[in-house]
């Protein structure tokens, strides 16, 4: 067992930095476990109130909510808002399982259909997707654009009641070839659309698609109908913008064309990003931002350009891992040799949007000879990231805190976040000759969260 302590940041108006309050933080602060459960391998331990796992936790954030979870195990820790039911909690009839909806702190859940274990999860601005170990896909939250999977209805079930939403997780079928069921590999979430890649390189989409997120147009199959209102004549006009978004909305799985070998998958609010077995990354959708043109795109033909067209990012090498904010993204890049000869080196590469300094100027920084590969998350319009030496930086929108910055200004290239503030109980680590080691990290829409293992530096 290794024991962890979650530190979190920034935006926190739903309680889902886990802090026991709903009050924004500037410097990292301790997270706090509520209710725990005895069938699973999570326990408390002493004031530092730490968690014991066999294996490093991952943790993702949606608009106003969060989610940890240990790989392999049937449990995850939800906190923040579940008006939506976007954290998975079931309330019994005519209650909410928690104050208001929300839950302040970590709160322990167990989704028992996962007998091999959590593998991903995935948040959305108010749904939550959950990948187990058999490639099997859980939905919970808002399906009032689709994005959950699960029709047009949202299947009201005895948990969830009538309307788009799902109270609970509820699987999502995906269409195969013949009767042969198809097995994901890998998900992602992007505001209002899903996305989910199949182990043999097939990709799937589902939910909003006005901007051709999903990679395809849609058409009477796949939607209300291209051009069309639901249930009625090609020719038939449309009256209200409720029509216009049902024009645009896909409500199960589809396989997307033309593109094919994909391995990872990654979503923006309105864009699609994929990582191809070849290293090369294709991107979809909205493209107001050069989202799709690439960091080395010289010319501005393709921008604002909203086909649901793939195309190719130039990024001067294959790359092997890829995130995506709002409207930029980030990809780790195997470069050549600058001057001809040499190892090759890994690069952080950013494009997209800018505004708010997400794109973090040089980056050179987060990576150090003869070191791992750094870990990137991104929030909407800012970036986290671990380096290859065990520091935590951010840059980009900081309005809330969330790149560390006290200033609450927006911060334009890597600034590191120390541990070691006055939140964390450091002190008492030190008596105890116990150390702060950064191991994961993950964002939200508005926050930062950062894994830390306790290290023991007497063993």
């Amino acid at each position: 067992m290794h024991r962890y302590i979650v530190l979190s940041l920034g935006s926190n108006s739903s309680g889902q930095l886990a802090l026991g309050h709903g009050e924004d933080r500037h410097y990292p602060e301790q997270t706090i476990f509520g209710q725990t459960s005895p069938t699973t391998s999570a326990r408390l331990t002493d004031t530092t109130a730490c968690i014991a796992l066999r294996s490093r936790p991952c943790v993702v954030g949606g608009g106003n909510h969060s989610l940890m979870y240990e790989p392999g195990s049937d449990t995850y820790y939800a906190s923040g808002s579940n008006v939506h039911g976007e954290l998975g909690l079931v309330p019994a009839v005519g209650e909410s399982i928690v104050k208001d909806d929300l839950a302040l702190s970590w709160q322990s859940i167990i989704i028992s259909e996962f007998d091999a274990g959590i593998a991903k999860m995935a948040a959305g601005w108010y749904h939550t997707l959950a990948l187990d170990g058999k490639g099997r896909v859980y939905a919970c939250g808002s399906n009032e654009h689709g994005q959950c999977g699960i029709g047009e209805r949202g299947e009201a079930t005895a948990t969830t009641g009538p309307g788009r939403r799902s109270h609970g997780w509820i699987r999502v079928e995906f269409a195969g070839n013949g009767d042969d069921l198809v097995q994901i590999a890998d998900i992602a979430c992007g505001m209002r659309h899903s996305m989910a890649v199949a182990k043999d390189g097939r990709l799937y989409g589902w939910g909003a698609n006005r901007h051709g997120q999903l990679g395809f147009k849609c058409s009477g199959s796949h939607s209300a109908g291209a051009g069309t209102v639901a249930g009625k004549g090609p020719e038939a006009r449309v009256k209200s913008w409720s029509d216009a978004r049902k024009m645009s909305v896909v409500w199960t799985p589809t396989e997307v064309p033309g593109i094919s070998g994909v391995t990872k998958v990654a979503c923006g609010r309105h864009h699609t990003a994929c990582l191809l077995n070849s290293g090369e990354v294709w991107v979809a959708g909205d493209n107001k931002y050069g989202q799709q043109s690439g960091p080395y795109h010289k010319g501005e033909s393709l921008r604002g350009d909203n086909s649901a067209v793939w195309r190719r990012v130039k990024l001067g090498g294959p790359a092997h891992s890829l995130a995506s904010g709002w409207e930029h993204l980030v990809a780790l890049v195997r470069m050549p040799p600058s001057s001809g000869s040499g190892p090759e080196f890994t690069a952080v590469v950013s494009w997209g949007r800018s505004d708010h300094g997400q794109l973090g100027g040089s980056l050179e920084g987060l990576v150090e000879d003869g070191r791992e590969d750094p870990q990137v998350a991104c929030g909407s319009a800012h970036t986290l990231a671990l380096t290859s030496g065990g520091r935590v930086v951010a840059w980009g929108w900081n309005e809330h805190g969330n790149c560390g910055d006290p200033s609450l200004q927006n911060v334009h290239s890597p600034h590191e976040i120390t541990i070691d503030g006055t939140k964390v109980p450091v002190e008492s680590l030190q008596r105890k000759r116990m150390l702060l080691k950064p191991v994961t990290i993950g964002c939200g829409y508005g926050n930062s969260y950062i894994v830390c293992e306790l290290i023991d530096v007497m063993q």
